[in-house]
């Protein structure tokens, strides 16, 4: 099920509105989205864990392509 949390993380840093004027992303909107999806489906403790993984990994990747 992570794997699917860290799809949706992927799409939800592709829309537009989830991104700064510089680019950058906007984990707070990031949050947002994924809270009114997966807060349903999980408790708050592991709905933290999943998005901090998520964004480590992510950030990770950004990190290597620069």
């Amino acid at each position: 099920m992570f794997d699917k949390f860290f799809t949706d993380m992927k799409i939800f840093m592709g829309l537009k509105e989830n991104t700064n004027e510089d680019g950058s992303i906007n984990w707070n909107f990031i949050d947002s989205d994924l809270f009114m999806k997966w807060s349903v489906l999980l408790d708050g403790e592991t709905y933290t864990e999943w998005f901090d993984k998520a964004a480590d990994i992510i950030e990770d990747e950004l990190n290597v392509k620069i």
